[in-house]
Protein backbone atom coordinates (compact mmCIF):
# COMPACT_ATOMS: atom_id res chain seq x y z
CA UNK A 1 0.00 0.00 0.00
CA UNK A 2 3.04 2.49 0.50
CA UNK A 3 3.83 2.13 -2.96
CA UNK A 4 0.20 2.85 -4.21
CA UNK A 5 0.27 5.58 -1.80
CA UNK A 6 2.80 7.65 -3.12
CA UNK A 7 2.01 7.29 -6.63
CA UNK A 8 -1.37 8.65 -5.77
CA UNK A 9 0.18 11.16 -3.81
CA UNK A 10 2.52 12.16 -6.92
CA UNK A 11 -0.59 12.16 -9.34
CA UNK A 12 -2.55 14.64 -7.05
CA UNK A 13 0.63 16.73 -6.68
CA UNK A 14 0.60 16.83 -10.67
CA UNK A 15 -2.31 17.69 -10.66
CA UNK A 16 -2.72 20.29 -8.74
CA UNK A 17 0.43 22.22 -9.99
CA UNK A 18 -0.49 21.58 -13.39
CA UNK A 19 -3.92 23.73 -12.32
CA UNK A 20 -2.22 26.30 -11.03
CA UNK A 21 -0.17 27.12 -14.03
CA UNK A 22 3.55 27.91 -14.35
CA UNK A 23 5.15 29.99 -11.98
CA UNK A 24 2.97 28.90 -9.46
CA UNK A 25 5.00 29.25 -5.94
CA UNK A 26 7.09 32.09 -7.43
CA UNK A 27 6.59 35.54 -5.37
CA UNK A 28 5.40 37.74 -7.68
CA UNK A 29 6.76 41.31 -7.28
CA UNK A 30 4.59 44.78 -6.97
CA UNK A 31 1.55 43.07 -5.91
CA UNK A 32 0.10 42.05 -2.39
CA UNK A 33 0.58 38.83 -1.51
CA UNK A 34 -3.41 36.77 -1.74
CA UNK A 35 -3.61 33.43 -1.40
CA UNK A 36 -6.14 31.61 -3.32
CA UNK A 37 -7.62 28.40 -2.41
CA UNK A 38 -8.31 26.07 -6.17
CA UNK A 39 -10.46 23.83 -6.71
CA UNK A 40 -10.34 21.24 -9.35
CA UNK A 41 -13.28 22.21 -12.11
CA UNK A 42 -16.22 20.58 -11.73
CA UNK A 43 -16.88 18.64 -15.00
CA UNK A 44 -20.79 18.59 -15.79
CA UNK A 45 -22.64 15.73 -16.72
CA UNK A 46 -23.12 14.75 -19.66
CA UNK A 47 -26.80 14.07 -21.08
CA UNK A 48 -27.80 12.57 -24.55
CA UNK A 49 -29.73 15.65 -25.27
CA UNK A 50 -27.55 18.47 -24.05
CA UNK A 51 -24.18 20.14 -25.24
CA UNK A 52 -22.47 22.27 -22.22
CA UNK A 53 -20.37 25.19 -23.56
CA UNK A 54 -17.54 25.63 -21.54
CA UNK A 55 -16.96 29.62 -21.21
CA UNK A 56 -13.09 30.34 -22.24
CA UNK A 57 -10.96 32.47 -19.69
CA UNK A 58 -10.21 35.70 -20.06
CA UNK A 59 -7.04 37.02 -21.57
CA UNK A 60 -4.22 36.77 -19.37
CA UNK A 61 -2.04 39.76 -18.53
CA UNK A 62 0.95 40.46 -19.42
CA UNK A 63 3.74 38.14 -18.98
CA UNK A 64 1.65 35.65 -17.78
CA UNK A 65 0.09 33.08 -19.99
CA UNK A 66 -3.82 31.61 -19.69
CA UNK A 67 -4.76 28.88 -18.20
CA UNK A 68 -4.66 25.61 -20.06
CA UNK A 69 -7.95 23.55 -19.26
CA UNK A 70 -7.35 20.09 -19.56
CA UNK A 71 -10.45 17.42 -19.24
CA UNK A 72 -13.43 16.85 -21.90
CA UNK A 73 -13.80 20.48 -21.89
CA UNK A 74 -11.45 21.11 -24.13
CA UNK A 75 -13.26 19.69 -27.19
CA UNK A 76 -15.95 22.25 -26.99
CA UNK A 77 -13.28 25.01 -27.72
CA UNK A 78 -11.45 23.04 -30.61
CA UNK A 79 -15.32 23.07 -32.07
CA UNK A 80 -15.47 25.59 -34.99
CA UNK A 81 -18.36 28.32 -33.72
CA UNK A 82 -20.71 29.64 -36.71
CA UNK A 83 -20.00 33.36 -37.48
CA UNK A 84 -22.59 36.30 -37.32
CA UNK A 85 -23.37 37.97 -40.00
CA UNK A 86 -21.36 41.48 -39.30
CA UNK A 87 -18.53 39.23 -38.71
CA UNK A 88 -18.68 37.79 -42.28
CA UNK A 89 -18.75 40.92 -43.85
CA UNK A 90 -15.83 42.45 -41.87
CA UNK A 91 -14.10 39.42 -42.91
CA UNK A 92 -14.85 39.64 -46.30
CA UNK A 93 -14.56 43.30 -46.97
CA UNK A 94 -12.68 46.19 -45.50
CA UNK A 95 -14.05 49.54 -44.41
CA UNK A 96 -12.58 51.07 -47.79
CA UNK A 97 -14.53 48.89 -49.77
CA UNK A 98 -17.84 49.11 -47.29
CA UNK A 99 -17.60 53.36 -48.19
CA UNK A 100 -18.16 55.12 -50.82
CA UNK A 101 -15.14 56.39 -53.24
CA UNK A 102 -14.50 60.25 -53.10
CA UNK A 103 -15.65 60.62 -56.72
CA UNK A 104 -19.09 58.18 -55.53
CA UNK A 105 -19.58 61.15 -52.63
CA UNK A 106 -19.35 63.93 -55.12
CA UNK A 107 -21.81 62.69 -57.80
CA UNK A 108 -24.12 62.28 -54.73
CA UNK A 109 -23.43 65.69 -53.54
CA UNK A 110 -23.96 67.42 -56.84
CA UNK A 111 -27.05 66.29 -57.87
CA UNK A 112 -29.10 69.01 -59.80
CA UNK A 113 -31.27 69.62 -56.86
CA UNK A 114 -28.33 70.35 -54.94
CA UNK A 115 -26.36 72.85 -57.78
CA UNK A 116 -29.96 74.40 -58.35
CA UNK A 117 -30.29 75.05 -54.39
CA UNK A 118 -26.26 76.62 -53.94
CA UNK A 119 -26.90 78.94 -57.83
CA UNK A 120 -30.66 80.26 -55.74
CA UNK A 121 -28.87 81.60 -52.46
CA UNK A 122 -25.69 82.73 -54.76
CA UNK A 123 -28.30 85.39 -56.28
CA UNK A 124 -31.46 86.03 -55.16
CA UNK A 125 -32.52 87.08 -58.91
CA UNK A 126 -30.40 85.70 -61.65
CA UNK A 127 -30.22 87.19 -65.13
CA UNK A 128 -31.34 84.14 -67.42
CA UNK A 129 -29.93 84.51 -70.74
CA UNK A 130 -30.22 82.31 -73.51
CA UNK A 131 -26.94 80.98 -74.36
CA UNK A 132 -27.63 81.75 -78.50
CA UNK A 133 -28.18 85.56 -76.90
CA UNK A 134 -25.10 85.62 -74.68
CA UNK A 135 -23.49 83.79 -78.35
CA UNK A 136 -24.66 87.08 -80.06
CA UNK A 137 -23.51 89.72 -77.33
CA UNK A 138 -20.10 88.26 -77.91
CA UNK A 139 -19.98 88.27 -81.08
CA UNK A 140 -21.06 91.56 -81.33
CA UNK A 141 -21.82 92.19 -85.32
CA UNK A 142 -22.15 95.96 -86.48
CA UNK A 143 -24.30 97.50 -89.26
CA UNK A 144 -22.60 96.05 -92.36
CA UNK A 145 -23.22 92.50 -90.81
CA UNK A 146 -26.58 93.59 -90.00
CA UNK A 147 -27.55 94.75 -93.37
CA UNK A 148 -26.15 91.87 -95.35
CA UNK A 149 -28.39 89.63 -93.40
CA UNK A 150 -31.18 91.59 -93.64
CA UNK A 151 -30.15 91.90 -97.43
CA UNK A 152 -30.11 87.74 -97.60
CA UNK A 153 -33.83 87.33 -95.72
CA UNK A 154 -35.39 90.13 -98.03
CA UNK A 155 -34.01 88.48 -101.38
CA UNK A 156 -34.16 84.73 -99.87
CA UNK A 157 -30.44 84.23 -100.46
CA UNK A 158 -27.42 82.60 -98.58
CA UNK A 159 -27.46 84.50 -95.16
CA UNK A 160 -23.60 85.58 -93.94
CA UNK A 161 -21.55 83.32 -91.95
CA UNK A 162 -21.58 85.22 -89.11
CA UNK A 163 -25.97 83.91 -89.26
CA UNK A 164 -24.88 80.20 -88.67
CA UNK A 165 -25.63 79.59 -84.98
CA UNK A 166 -28.56 81.75 -84.94
CA UNK A 167 -30.59 80.51 -88.45
CA UNK A 168 -33.82 79.80 -85.56
CA UNK A 169 -33.75 83.07 -83.94
CA UNK A 170 -33.21 85.68 -86.56
CA UNK A 171 -36.28 86.70 -88.76
CA UNK A 172 -37.50 89.91 -91.04
CA UNK A 173 -40.31 92.08 -89.92
CA UNK A 174 -41.14 95.43 -92.18
CA UNK A 175 -37.76 95.57 -93.27
CA UNK A 176 -35.96 95.49 -89.52
CA UNK A 177 -33.86 92.22 -88.36
CA UNK A 178 -35.12 90.64 -85.10
CA UNK A 179 -33.94 88.45 -82.84
CA UNK A 180 -35.99 86.04 -80.65
CA UNK A 181 -38.29 88.75 -81.02
CA UNK A 182 -36.04 91.93 -80.24
CA UNK A 183 -35.02 94.32 -82.46
CA UNK A 184 -31.10 94.53 -83.60
CA UNK A 185 -29.85 97.98 -83.11
CA UNK A 186 -27.35 100.00 -85.03
CA UNK A 187 -24.62 102.22 -83.88
CA UNK A 188 -26.58 105.15 -84.43
CA UNK A 189 -29.44 103.80 -82.81
CA UNK A 190 -27.26 102.00 -79.39
CA UNK A 191 -25.59 106.28 -79.14
CA UNK A 192 -29.10 107.53 -79.31
CA UNK A 193 -30.91 104.87 -76.75
CA UNK A 194 -27.92 105.00 -74.11
CA UNK A 195 -27.98 109.31 -74.47
CA UNK A 196 -31.61 109.36 -73.71
CA UNK A 197 -31.28 106.98 -70.64
CA UNK A 198 -28.40 108.89 -69.43
CA UNK A 199 -29.98 112.68 -69.42
CA UNK A 200 -33.33 111.62 -68.33
CA UNK A 201 -33.66 112.13 -65.24
CA UNK A 202 -36.42 109.85 -64.66
CA UNK A 203 -33.76 107.43 -65.25
CA UNK A 204 -30.48 105.74 -63.78
CA UNK A 205 -26.93 106.99 -65.04
CA UNK A 206 -24.93 104.20 -64.28
CA UNK A 207 -23.41 101.91 -66.49
CA UNK A 208 -24.94 98.59 -64.79
CA UNK A 209 -28.43 100.03 -64.80
CA UNK A 210 -28.65 101.54 -68.37
CA UNK A 211 -27.52 98.08 -69.80
CA UNK A 212 -30.12 96.06 -67.47
CA UNK A 213 -33.06 98.32 -69.21
CA UNK A 214 -31.23 98.45 -72.97
CA UNK A 215 -31.49 94.30 -72.71
CA UNK A 216 -35.32 94.09 -72.89
CA UNK A 217 -35.31 96.69 -75.67
CA UNK A 218 -32.57 95.26 -77.90
CA UNK A 219 -30.66 92.19 -78.52
CA UNK A 220 -27.46 93.23 -79.43
CA UNK A 221 -26.88 95.64 -76.71
CA UNK A 222 -23.81 94.96 -74.70
CA UNK A 223 -22.36 96.31 -71.28
CA UNK A 224 -19.65 96.70 -73.66
CA UNK A 225 -21.52 98.94 -76.19
CA UNK A 226 -22.76 100.89 -73.16
CA UNK A 227 -19.39 101.57 -71.20
CA UNK A 228 -17.64 102.87 -74.90
CA UNK A 229 -21.08 105.06 -75.24
CA UNK A 230 -20.50 106.47 -72.04
CA UNK A 231 -16.95 107.37 -71.78
CA UNK A 232 -17.15 108.98 -75.26
CA UNK A 233 -19.68 111.84 -73.71
CA UNK A 234 -18.12 115.01 -72.55
CA UNK A 235 -20.38 115.42 -69.24
CA UNK A 236 -19.76 111.49 -68.35
CA UNK A 237 -15.87 112.20 -68.82
CA UNK A 238 -15.44 115.26 -66.92
CA UNK A 239 -17.92 113.72 -64.26
CA UNK A 240 -16.03 110.71 -64.09
CA UNK A 241 -15.18 109.49 -60.42
CA UNK A 242 -11.53 109.89 -59.21
CA UNK A 243 -8.86 107.19 -58.03
CA UNK A 244 -7.87 107.42 -54.51
CA UNK A 245 -3.40 108.15 -54.74
CA UNK A 246 -1.55 105.61 -53.12
CA UNK A 247 -0.72 105.75 -49.03
CA UNK A 248 3.25 105.78 -49.83
CA UNK A 249 2.74 108.87 -52.24
CA UNK A 250 5.15 111.88 -51.34
CA UNK A 251 7.66 109.48 -49.39
CA UNK A 252 11.27 110.24 -49.58
CA UNK A 253 14.05 107.73 -49.16
CA UNK A 254 16.90 109.98 -47.30
CA UNK A 255 20.36 108.06 -46.10
CA UNK A 256 22.05 110.81 -44.59
CA UNK A 257 21.74 114.53 -42.82
CA UNK A 258 21.97 117.63 -44.75
CA UNK A 259 18.20 117.89 -46.69
CA UNK A 260 16.28 119.97 -44.35
CA UNK A 261 12.15 120.25 -45.03
CA UNK A 262 10.47 123.89 -44.08
CA UNK A 263 7.08 125.46 -43.42
CA UNK A 264 4.71 127.85 -42.09
CA UNK A 265 1.98 127.01 -39.78
CA UNK A 266 -0.06 129.71 -38.25
CA UNK A 267 -2.18 130.15 -34.62
CA UNK A 268 -5.32 131.23 -34.99
CA UNK A 269 -7.61 133.94 -32.30
CA UNK A 270 -10.81 131.70 -33.42
CA UNK A 271 -9.10 128.29 -31.73
CA UNK A 272 -8.27 130.43 -28.52
CA UNK A 273 -4.46 131.25 -29.76
CA UNK A 274 -2.37 134.19 -29.39
CA UNK A 275 -2.14 134.42 -32.84
CA UNK A 276 1.33 133.69 -33.60
CA UNK A 277 3.63 133.11 -36.78
CA UNK A 278 5.38 129.54 -36.86
CA UNK A 279 8.62 128.41 -38.83
CA UNK A 280 8.95 124.61 -38.81
CA UNK A 281 12.73 123.57 -39.83
CA UNK A 282 13.52 119.85 -39.26
CA UNK A 283 16.54 117.50 -41.17
CA UNK A 284 14.49 114.49 -42.75
CA UNK A 285 17.30 112.15 -41.97
CA UNK A 286 17.41 112.67 -38.31
CA UNK A 287 14.22 114.71 -37.44
CA UNK A 288 16.34 117.23 -35.72
CA UNK A 289 13.89 120.10 -35.77
CA UNK A 290 13.16 123.53 -34.04
CA UNK A 291 10.28 125.76 -34.78
CA UNK A 292 10.39 129.84 -34.16
CA UNK A 293 7.69 132.18 -33.48
CA UNK A 294 7.97 135.35 -35.46
CA UNK A 295 6.63 138.65 -35.12
CA UNK A 296 5.84 138.87 -38.77
CA UNK A 297 6.16 136.69 -42.18
CA UNK A 298 8.38 139.51 -43.17
CA UNK A 299 10.98 138.38 -45.41
CA UNK A 300 14.02 139.54 -43.24
CA UNK A 301 12.39 138.23 -40.56
CA UNK A 302 11.73 134.85 -41.84
CA UNK A 303 15.56 134.78 -43.55
CA UNK A 304 16.72 135.36 -39.49
CA UNK A 305 14.86 132.55 -38.20
CA UNK A 306 16.07 130.25 -41.20
CA UNK A 307 19.95 131.19 -41.06
CA UNK A 308 19.39 130.28 -37.28
CA UNK A 309 18.52 126.62 -37.41
CA UNK A 310 20.70 126.24 -40.29
CA UNK A 311 23.53 127.53 -38.53
CA UNK A 312 22.23 124.98 -35.26
CA UNK A 313 22.46 122.20 -37.24
CA UNK A 314 25.60 122.70 -39.62
CA UNK A 315 27.41 122.71 -35.84
CA UNK A 316 26.84 119.23 -35.70
CA UNK A 317 29.63 118.29 -38.53
CA UNK A 318 26.79 118.00 -41.44
CA UNK A 319 26.22 121.21 -43.76
CA UNK A 320 23.17 122.00 -45.06
CA UNK A 321 22.89 120.60 -48.99
CA UNK A 322 19.07 121.34 -49.85
CA UNK A 323 15.71 122.76 -48.67
CA UNK A 324 12.42 121.43 -49.28
CA UNK A 325 9.54 123.80 -48.95
CA UNK A 326 6.04 124.78 -50.65
CA UNK A 327 6.07 127.63 -53.48
CA UNK A 328 4.21 129.73 -50.53
CA UNK A 329 5.38 133.31 -50.40
CA UNK A 330 6.56 133.02 -47.20
CA UNK A 331 9.33 130.49 -48.02
CA UNK A 332 11.09 132.94 -50.29
CA UNK A 333 14.05 133.55 -47.61
CA UNK A 334 14.93 129.78 -47.92
CA UNK A 335 17.14 130.93 -51.41
CA UNK A 336 19.16 133.22 -49.75
CA UNK A 337 19.64 131.73 -46.90
CA UNK A 338 21.37 128.65 -48.78
CA UNK A 339 23.86 130.53 -50.63
CA UNK A 340 26.37 130.24 -48.21
CA UNK A 341 26.70 126.79 -48.60
CA UNK A 342 27.10 126.45 -52.29
CA UNK A 343 29.85 124.04 -52.92
CA UNK A 344 31.77 124.06 -56.49
CA UNK A 345 29.89 120.48 -57.31
CA UNK A 346 26.59 122.25 -57.01
CA UNK A 347 27.41 124.64 -59.78
CA UNK A 348 24.65 126.49 -61.02
CA UNK A 349 22.06 123.98 -60.17
CA UNK A 350 18.76 125.66 -57.20
CA UNK A 351 19.49 124.61 -54.23
CA UNK A 352 16.06 124.84 -52.80
CA UNK A 353 13.59 123.20 -54.13
CA UNK A 354 9.65 124.16 -54.11
CA UNK A 355 6.72 121.47 -54.51
CA UNK A 356 4.48 121.37 -57.58
CA UNK A 357 1.46 124.37 -56.20
CA UNK A 358 -1.30 123.01 -53.98
CA UNK A 359 1.18 120.29 -53.21
CA UNK A 360 2.46 119.72 -49.55
CA UNK A 361 5.41 118.39 -48.07
CA UNK A 362 4.23 115.23 -46.02
CA UNK A 363 7.22 114.96 -44.23
CA UNK A 364 7.23 118.47 -42.41
CA UNK A 365 3.17 118.35 -42.35
CA UNK A 366 3.52 115.31 -40.04
CA UNK A 367 6.03 117.25 -37.97
CA UNK A 368 3.81 120.14 -38.03
CA UNK A 369 0.60 117.92 -36.77
CA UNK A 370 2.93 116.25 -34.03
CA UNK A 371 3.95 119.81 -32.79
CA UNK A 372 0.07 121.49 -32.65
CA UNK A 373 -1.01 118.23 -31.20
CA UNK A 374 1.19 118.63 -28.02
CA UNK A 375 0.11 122.35 -28.38
CA UNK A 376 -3.20 121.21 -27.98
CA UNK A 377 -2.50 119.69 -24.71
CA UNK A 378 -1.59 123.38 -22.88
CA UNK A 379 -4.30 125.21 -24.64
CA UNK A 380 -7.38 122.65 -23.57
CA UNK A 381 -5.98 122.67 -19.63
CA UNK A 382 -6.03 126.61 -20.08
CA UNK A 383 -2.08 126.64 -18.97
CA UNK A 384 -1.36 129.25 -21.55
CA UNK A 385 -1.87 130.34 -25.48
CA UNK A 386 0.90 131.49 -25.74
CA UNK A 387 2.69 129.42 -28.31
CA UNK A 388 6.32 131.33 -28.13
CA UNK A 389 5.80 129.80 -24.23
CA UNK A 390 5.95 126.73 -25.25
CA UNK A 391 7.38 126.06 -28.79
CA UNK A 392 10.80 126.52 -27.66
CA UNK A 393 10.58 123.42 -25.28
CA UNK A 394 8.44 121.13 -27.34
CA UNK A 395 11.25 121.33 -30.26
CA UNK A 396 14.03 120.13 -27.78
CA UNK A 397 11.60 117.38 -26.29
CA UNK A 398 11.14 116.04 -29.92
CA UNK A 399 15.04 116.40 -30.45
CA UNK A 400 15.50 114.16 -27.20
CA UNK A 401 12.61 111.60 -27.97
CA UNK A 402 13.93 108.01 -29.23
CA UNK A 403 12.72 107.35 -32.90
CA UNK A 404 12.11 103.37 -32.93
CA UNK A 405 12.64 102.95 -36.86
CA UNK A 406 16.62 104.61 -36.39
CA UNK A 407 17.81 102.17 -33.91
CA UNK A 408 15.64 103.87 -31.02
CA UNK A 409 18.14 106.74 -31.05
CA UNK A 410 17.59 110.29 -30.28
CA UNK A 411 17.40 112.98 -33.48
CA UNK A 412 21.01 114.33 -31.58
CA UNK A 413 22.38 111.13 -30.77
CA UNK A 414 21.71 110.17 -34.87
CA UNK A 415 24.19 113.94 -35.61
CA UNK A 416 26.65 111.70 -33.62
CA UNK A 417 26.94 108.90 -35.45
CA UNK A 418 30.32 108.10 -37.72
CA UNK A 419 29.57 107.23 -41.79
CA UNK A 420 29.65 103.38 -40.90
CA UNK A 421 27.31 103.59 -37.87
CA UNK A 422 25.04 105.65 -40.40
CA UNK A 423 25.10 102.78 -42.79
CA UNK A 424 24.04 100.57 -40.07
CA UNK A 425 21.08 102.17 -38.68
CA UNK A 426 19.76 102.94 -42.84
CA UNK A 427 19.80 98.96 -43.56
CA UNK A 428 17.61 98.71 -40.09
CA UNK A 429 15.17 101.23 -41.90
CA UNK A 430 12.59 99.81 -44.22
CA UNK A 431 12.49 101.58 -47.39
CA UNK A 432 8.43 102.98 -47.75
CA UNK A 433 8.97 104.64 -50.55
CA UNK A 434 7.86 101.61 -53.00
CA UNK A 435 4.57 102.77 -54.61
CA UNK A 436 2.38 99.58 -55.78
CA UNK A 437 1.04 100.09 -59.52
CA UNK A 438 -2.62 101.10 -59.59
CA UNK A 439 -5.33 98.38 -59.51
CA UNK A 440 -6.92 97.95 -62.46
CA UNK A 441 -5.33 100.76 -64.40
CA UNK A 442 -2.48 100.07 -67.04
CA UNK A 443 0.47 102.37 -68.19
CA UNK A 444 -0.80 104.58 -70.44
CA UNK A 445 1.57 105.08 -73.79
CA UNK A 446 2.76 107.94 -75.04
CA UNK A 447 0.45 109.54 -77.39
CA UNK A 448 -2.99 108.61 -75.18
CA UNK A 449 -6.02 111.46 -74.79
CA UNK A 450 -6.60 111.83 -71.54
CA UNK A 451 -7.95 114.53 -68.93
CA UNK A 452 -5.98 115.25 -65.76
CA UNK A 453 -7.56 115.34 -62.14
CA UNK A 454 -8.72 118.91 -61.31
CA UNK A 455 -7.65 118.64 -57.31
CA UNK A 456 -4.02 119.23 -55.82
CA UNK A 457 -2.17 116.55 -54.12
CA UNK A 458 -3.16 117.64 -50.63
CA UNK A 459 -6.77 117.66 -51.79
CA UNK A 460 -6.56 114.30 -52.58
CA UNK A 461 -4.79 113.25 -49.27
CA UNK A 462 -7.36 114.70 -47.45
CA UNK A 463 -10.17 112.75 -49.49
CA UNK A 464 -11.65 115.77 -51.25
CA UNK A 465 -11.79 118.43 -48.56
CA UNK A 466 -13.77 121.73 -49.84
CA UNK A 467 -16.81 122.29 -50.85
CA UNK A 468 -15.64 122.84 -54.21
CA UNK A 469 -14.82 119.40 -54.87
CA UNK A 470 -17.50 117.55 -52.25
CA UNK A 471 -20.01 116.47 -54.85
CA UNK A 472 -20.95 118.86 -57.58
CA UNK A 473 -17.91 120.10 -59.07
CA UNK A 474 -16.50 118.33 -62.63
CA UNK A 475 -13.02 116.51 -61.52
CA UNK A 476 -11.43 116.44 -64.51
CA UNK A 477 -10.22 119.01 -66.37
CA UNK A 478 -12.65 120.37 -69.52
CA UNK A 479 -9.43 120.13 -71.69
CA UNK A 480 -8.32 117.11 -73.07
CA UNK A 481 -4.05 116.93 -73.23
CA UNK A 482 -1.83 114.58 -75.20
CA UNK A 483 0.55 112.56 -73.33
CA UNK A 484 4.18 113.53 -74.60
CA UNK A 485 6.73 111.99 -72.02
CA UNK A 486 7.12 109.20 -69.40
CA UNK A 487 9.55 108.82 -66.77
CA UNK A 488 9.44 105.54 -64.69
CA UNK A 489 9.90 105.92 -60.77
CA UNK A 490 13.03 104.75 -59.25
CA UNK A 491 12.72 101.17 -57.38
CA UNK A 492 9.19 101.32 -58.52
CA UNK A 493 8.77 99.08 -61.88
CA UNK A 494 5.66 99.61 -63.60
CA UNK A 495 4.81 102.96 -62.15
CA UNK A 496 5.15 106.22 -64.40
CA UNK A 497 5.06 109.94 -64.51
CA UNK A 498 3.33 111.59 -67.02
CA UNK A 499 3.90 114.83 -68.73
CA UNK A 500 1.30 116.62 -70.84
CA UNK A 501 2.58 119.95 -71.59
CA UNK A 502 1.81 121.48 -68.44
CA UNK A 503 3.67 123.02 -65.41
CA UNK A 504 3.73 119.57 -63.71
CA UNK A 505 3.93 115.92 -64.04
CA UNK A 506 1.05 113.06 -63.72
CA UNK A 507 0.62 109.96 -61.74
CA UNK A 508 -1.51 107.34 -63.29
CA UNK A 509 -4.62 107.77 -61.30
CA UNK A 510 -4.42 111.78 -61.86
CA UNK A 511 -5.02 111.12 -65.56
CA UNK A 512 -8.68 109.59 -67.56
CA UNK A 513 -8.10 108.20 -70.66
CA UNK A 514 -10.65 109.46 -73.26
CA UNK A 515 -11.44 108.59 -77.00
CA UNK A 516 -10.12 110.86 -79.58
CA UNK A 517 -13.51 111.35 -80.91
CA UNK A 518 -15.82 113.33 -78.27
CA UNK A 519 -19.34 113.61 -78.48
CA UNK A 520 -20.90 116.94 -77.24
CA UNK A 521 -24.29 117.13 -77.72
CA UNK A 522 -26.45 117.25 -75.27
CA UNK A 523 -30.23 116.30 -75.49
CA UNK A 524 -32.94 118.45 -73.72
CA UNK A 525 -35.97 117.52 -74.82
CA UNK A 526 -36.20 115.19 -71.58
CA UNK A 527 -36.70 117.53 -68.77
CA UNK A 528 -40.15 117.95 -68.69
CA UNK A 529 -41.32 117.52 -65.60
CA UNK A 530 -41.08 120.65 -62.57
CA UNK A 531 -41.38 119.79 -59.05
CA UNK A 532 -43.69 122.56 -57.14
CA UNK A 533 -42.01 124.33 -54.85
CA UNK A 534 -43.37 124.41 -51.56
CA UNK A 535 -44.22 128.21 -50.83
CA UNK A 536 -42.96 129.99 -47.26
CA UNK A 537 -46.89 130.22 -46.35
CA UNK A 538 -47.08 126.60 -46.64
CA UNK A 539 -44.47 126.30 -44.03
CA UNK A 540 -45.66 124.38 -40.63
CA UNK A 541 -43.22 124.54 -37.59
CA UNK A 542 -43.75 120.50 -37.59
CA UNK A 543 -40.71 120.24 -39.96
CA UNK A 544 -38.34 121.41 -37.27
CA UNK A 545 -39.09 118.24 -35.63
CA UNK A 546 -36.67 116.42 -37.60
CA UNK A 547 -33.42 118.29 -37.38
CA UNK A 548 -31.32 118.29 -40.54
CA UNK A 549 -27.89 116.35 -40.37
CA UNK A 550 -26.73 118.11 -43.33
CA UNK A 551 -24.07 120.52 -42.13
CA UNK A 552 -25.13 122.78 -45.01
CA UNK A 553 -28.56 123.40 -43.64
CA UNK A 554 -26.94 125.83 -41.36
Amino acid sequence: MGFLDDVLTAVKTTWYTFQAGPGAGKRRTGRPKVKFTRRPPIVPKKEKTEMTVVKPEREARSGRPPKQIVTSEAKYLNRSQETADWEEKKSEKNWNEVLDTPQQRVERIETEAVKEKVKKNRRFFPVDMPKKRKHLLFMNPGDVPIKEAIRALAQNTELPVWTTPFRDQLVLKGGRLYFDGLPMATKKEKRHAVKKLYFDPKESIGIVPITDTLRKKYANISKTNVTHILRSIETYQRNFGRRLPPKVLGRMSILQPGIIAMDMFFTSKDLGWVKSNCLSCMDCWSRYCHVYVLESKKFDNVLKAMEHFLQEFASFGFPPRRILADKGSDMAPAKKAMEKYRKPRDKGHPMVFNSVTGTAINIVERFNAEVQAKMQVFRTSKLTDDPSVILDDISQAINNQKRPDRGNLTPIQLLTLNKDERLRVNEMYTDRTKIAPPGGLKPLPIGTTVRVLMMTRKQQAGGGIGAKYKGFAPKWSKDRYTILKRTGLQKNPGVFRYFVGLHQSYYRHELLRVPKNLDKEVPSHYLTHKQKVIAEEEYSEEDDYYPSDDSRAA
